[in-house]
């Protein structure tokens, strides 16, 4: 065998930045070699403590988690769903919203993660939840009610005579997860979706979960059914992405104390948040809003030891290749280095990563260079990409307001400016699905992105856009669609034909690629507004992020936006950066020889907006 020394030089840094990142705890699995479980131990049984309690009594609890950027919140709630998934089903709800569309974004990311499968088991968390709280009611009655519609109904119905929404539609759409070929159709009129009139007459209603108190109502009679099984844990995450941080607290925090005013059981609602933000705004939230927090959790840095620890599992596959192994489990690394980094004996889980690589690094070749920004943003951009590919397999997948949310994101990185939720009137049903925003000339351009199957509330959506285009209030709509529009038998399409044929109102056809790369971005904006962003050795911001994003040139092959007139349809990126000591470098340069886009001004006529 080869000894440490010859191994290490030769080996990929076991220290991988782009793994300095944390993202959705539930879909990406957290590799068991790269746990510390001395790190936030006490924390762990407070929070399963407190699960515990909810499991007993039914009464839903509250806990407020606090910690640092680069804290572990995020590891913490991974390793949380990893230990007490036969305890709990789990909720990942990132708080990355319209703040008047909270609710049924939280019913909808409740009923996205309760069909994930967990570990060890063989059916959706959906399905094991519906089973337990059948076979609790009576022993195998869940497959004597297979294939008897009226039967499950009218049972459901018996055991709970009241406090359900709309109880014949829901307890017929609860009866559809049991069929396998009404499952997905189920999933989605839960989740919300304006299913259309062929899938609704399969479920058996006409009923539709169209408005926030609906969402609420939905998440109550969930509430009322779940007494006889495992508690709902909802893990509400990365809230620092809202640009109005102290609204969109509010907001979740409203939820919260509806939870607790209407009695909803068997809820356990965790609150993550970055100290800084709870402290900046804790003073501005009504106190009614904050005393149904039970407790409040704040994640300490760790020890030189849990550095140790951590350091320990990175380099101990490298450990195993050497035969007789390091007298010392940190080898090449040394006590003496864990003393410069971390004089206080004390740090938190990034910054020991990232101390991790830098010395590496400085073993392998004697210095530290900090990563290429460009090329280590290519790949973590990359990876997220990859990632999406294998998640989101159709437009329709994520919501009509999830989608424009994410082209909002996309288009501030272009520098459009002035954008801003609701092209119709406040109350409209169609709010949370539209934005408008000023092109180069001053025009007024509003976006639609209604993705909903029903053509019934297709139409309506077409006559709240004649009406705009009768009051002169856009220079210009632009409809964003993959579904079908009808045909000319419905007057919604006639009335699309109307208004997005001609000039200068239009029609994008959404690909899938573009969905892909808008939700890439999001996740990225998502992980750098909460500080949670790794970039070689950066912490990006916003700002950062979008140059990392001109520069790198991520956003080229997406075709909506290439549609919307945001980026050249046929020219590469050009390599951008208006860092201030680039500024400074060329201050003294003739005009012609500075590059054409040069400064965000210059950059912006590049793209054509």
């Amino acid at each position: 065998m080869s000894d440490l020394d010859t191994i290490i030089k030769q080996s990929i840094n076991p220290f991988d930045t782009v793994s300095f990142k944390q993202g959705n705890f539930w879909e990406e699995e957290q590799s068991p070699t790269l746990t510390v479980n001395s790190i936030h131990q006490e924390e762990i049984k407070s929070i399963a403590t407190t699960l515990a309690q909810v499991a007993k009594d039914k009464t839903s609890r509250t806990i407020l988690l606090k910690g640092d950027s680069g804290s572990g919140k995020t590891h913490l709630l991974g390793q949380l769903k990893k230990k007490l998934n036969n305890k709990a089903f789990f909720a990942h709800i990132i708080a990355s919203i319209q703040n008047d569309y909270i609710f049924q974004y939280t019913l909808r990311k409740t009923i996205e993660s309760l069909m994930f499968i967990p570990e060890g088991e063989k059916e959706s968390q959906l399905l094991l939840w519906l089973k337990n709280i059948i076979n609790k009611q009576n022993k195998g009655v869940f497959e004597k009610l297979q294939g008897q519609q009226k039967a499950f109904v009218s049972n459901m119905k018996a055991a709970y005579p009241s406090g359900i929404w709309k109880p014949n539609a829901f307890f017929r759409v609860l009866y559809a997860l049991t069929q396998p070929e009404l499952y997905y159709i189920a999933c989605d009129w839960l989740k919300g979706d304006d299913i259309d009139e062929e899938d609704a007459k399969a479920l058996g209603t006409k009923e539709r979960i169209k408005t926030e108190q609906d969402a609420i109502d939905v998440l109550a009679s969930f509430s009322r059914i779940s007494s006889s099984t495992l508690p709902i844990v909802l893990c509400f995450d990365e809230i620092d992405i809202s640009n109005n941080r102290k609204d969109l607290l509010e907001s979740i925090l409203k939820l919260n104390m509806i939870i607790k005013t209407q009695k909803l059981k068997n809820f356990l609602v965790i609150v993550s948040v970055i100290t800084d933000t709870w402290q900046s705004y804790e003073g501005f939230i009504e106190s009614s809003l904050k005393s149904p927090i039970n407790q409040t959790i704040n994640l300490k840095p760790i020890t030189s030891e849990q550095i140790k620890s951590l350091w320990s599992t990175r380099l101990s596959p490298l450990h195993q290749q050497v035969q007789p192994q390091p007298k010392s489990n940190i080898a090449p690394l040394t006590e003496q280095d864990l003393r410069l980094y971390f004089p206080s004996g004390k740090g938190n889980p990034r910054s020991a990563l990232r101390a991790g690589h830098q010395l590496i690094q400085k073993y392998k070749t004697g210095q530290i260079i900090e990563p290429d920004a460009i090329a280590s943003f290519k790949l973590l951009w990359q990876e997220e990409l990859n990632k999406n590919e294998s998640n989101i397999k159709q437009v329709s997948q994520l919501s009509s307001a999830e989608l424009i949310n994410m082209l909002k994101n996309v288009m501030e990185a272009l520098q459009v400016s002035s954008i801003q939720f609701d092209i119709f009137n406040k109350g409209n049903s169609f709010a949370t699905k539209s934005f408008y925003y000023f092109d180069r000339f001053s025009n007024k351009i509003g976006v639609i992105w209604y993705e909903e199957a029903n053509l019934g509330s297709f139409c309506t959506l077409m006559k709240s856009c004649e009406k705009l285009l009768n009051d002169k209030l856009y220079q210009k709509l632009v409809l964003i669609r993959a579904r079908s529009i009808g045909n000319k038998k419905n007057k919604g399409y006639k009335l699309y034909q109307k208004i997005f044929n001609f000039s200068p109102n239009y029609h994008i056809i959404p690909d899938l690629k573009s969905v892909q790369i808008l939700a890439t971005y999001h996740n990225l904006y998502s992980y750098a507004t909460n500080k949670n962003l790794t970039v070689g050795y950066e912490n990006p911001n916003i700002i950062r992020l979008q140059e990392l994003v001109c520069q790198a040139g991520v956003l080229k092959n997406c075709d909506l936006l290439k549609g919307l007139n945001l980026i050249q349809k046929d020219e590469e990126f050009s390599n951008y950066n208006h860092k201030d000591e680039d500024k400074n470098n060329n201050k003294n340069n003739n005009e012609d020889d500075n590059p054409p886009n040069q400064d965000l001004g210059k950059f912006r006529n590049f793209y054509q907006i």
